[in-house]
């Protein structure tokens, strides 16, 4: 019997035994599905490790192609160096599996483990994630913070831990934060951390689309500041925050929801946001206001860094399209280009960790491996035409104005129909069959709205008026 699935293909000779072995038979098939990556944030080496969906954490210490080292089994998470680590890449890391659970390893330089201990506590107790990110803080190795199903926790001990190769959940020097979640469905999907200027500078992302930040957050208890984009089509899913190394107020957000506005850059601590997809958003037909931009088909955002070099900052985000990347944050107007065409292509990138040292970049992708490139010049960010493909089919609806049942002439396929209003909030959903479809809209007010076409062509926008 053969089995496929997200851990890769296996194979055994006797399905009907009561016990018996599978035997690995991926053979050179990519089943490397990166949830997340990590590298040392102040030490110039090759060290990348990363946890990878049911294939646990895995590390390796040389740029080169070769056999990486397994560190933990089941469903990889996130992942962390301890920074300071040897040219051979021995120190101390940290590996997660699902649901929250951590552990500080101590690796020599072949990344064998020489002591370890589960760091975390009990995850039925705090109700951890699937995949629960944390965060290190750069200025102080002493410092993790956690997400939990309430809020954030933090440990202040890290390196006082005694390494006792324990696998049991660790309690001793977690303090919660005051902040609360609110509960329901609300969780943290991202954490950064601020390294200068200010240090301990904690920013947390949500699955809601909030965004908050605590200073001075590795003492006390921290009080939150809702930093959350305001405005129309701000989006939901944090995916993702990108801190500059050496500013801690510059921040590059990322939203990875499909039909929202998807990337965005503070210069201030989160005080004033603006909108730098660019050319990663659908060109709005003509008459569109702006406020509705984002709700085409552009790629999901999935990640971001800021790489400073001595000629300037380098911008990258990782979509469902590939590795993107920029010099100059332009507003709306930014131009994004595709990185490493020929060897990152067009894979799924979750995740990226960058450091300032050398412009070190680790690139992990879902199902196409591990990239890593040092950018030192700006003018690496090549500036070739944009890859994302852009194409408009009309369609047209009547009357208009309308009194409230309107008709879409001959619709080339099934589509989903979404209204919005001149705010750009969606007021009305439905499907539409094939053929001459018709829709009756006479529960909306009187004004003016923004009708929006999606199927297998890309999104298409046209504008209303009920009377």
């Amino acid at each position: 019997m053969i089995s496929i699935n997200d851990g890769g293909i296996f194979y055994t000779s006797n399905c009907l035994a009561s016990s018996g072995n599978w035997f690995i038979k991926n053979n050179g098939y990519q089943t490397s599905q990166f949830y997340t990556v990590a590298i040392d944030p102040s030490v110039n080496n090759d060290v990348i490790v990363g946890g990878l969906q049911d294939n646990g954490c895995w590390w390796t210490n040389t740029g080169t192609l070769s056999n990486w080292v397994s560190t933990t089994l089941s469903d990889g998470a996130y992942t962390g160096v301890q920074p300071g680590t040897d040219a051979n890449g021995a120190g101390f890391y940290y590996f997660s599996s699902q649901y929250g659970v951590v552990y500080r390893y101590e690796l020599d330089g072949g990344g064998d483990d020489d002591a370890y201990r589960r760091i975390s506590p009990d995850e039925e107790t705090y109700g951890f994630s699937f995949i629960n990110p944390f965060a290190l803080d750069v200025a102080d190795p002493d410092v993790m913070y956690m997400a939990w199903a309430g809020g954030v926790l933090r440990h202040n001990g890290l390196t006082s831990i005694n390494l006792n190769d324990s696998r049991n959940p660790y309690s001793n020097g977690w303090s919660q934060f005051g902040f609360t979640l609110g509960g329901g469905n609300h969780r943290i999907s991202s954490m950064s951390v601020s390294r200068q200027n200010p240090t301990h500078t904690l920013y947390v992302g949500t699955n809601s689309g909030k965004i908050y930040k605590f200073n001075n957050a590795n003492t006390g208890n921290p009080q939150e500041i809702d930093i959350s984009i305001t405005g129309m089509n701000a989006g939901q899913y944090i995916s993702s925050i990108a801190v500059h190394p050496y500013d801690g107020g510059k921040l590059l957000v990322t939203t990875s929801n499909y039909n929202t506005y998807s990337i965005f850059y503070s210069p201030d601590g989160g005080l004033s946001w603006a909108r730098v997809a660019g050319n990663l958003e659908e060109p709005l037909a003509a008459g569109v206001p702006d406020l509705l931009n984002g709700i085409g088909a552009g790629p999901s955002i999935r990640s971001s860094a800021i790489v400073p070099t001595q000629s300037g900052e380098i911008y990258l985000v990782g979509t469902s399209v590939g590795l993107y990347g920029t010099t100059k944050l332009d507003s709306l107007n930014t131009i994004w280009y595709q990185q490493s065409e020929d060897l990152v292509g067009d894979a799924i990138v979750e995740y990226l960790a960058s450091r300032p040292l050398d412009g070190f970049v680790a690139i992990g992708t879902h199902g196409a491996g591990v990239y890593s490139v040092r950018y030192n010049d700006p003018n690496l960010v090549s500036p070739v035409e944009e890859k994302v493909e852009r194409s408009f089919v009309d369609f047209k609806v009547f009357p208009n104005p309308s009194q409230g049942r309107v008709q879409f002439d001959a619709l080339q396929e099934e589509a989903e129909l979404s209204v919005y209003d001149i705010r750009g909030i969606e007021v009305f959903r439905t499907r539409l069959n094939q053929g001459d479809a018709s829709c009756d809209l006479s529960t909306l007010s009187s004004g003016t709205y923004f009708l929006s076409l999606l199927g297998t062509n890309p999104k298409q926008v046209q504008k209303l008026v009920l009377k």
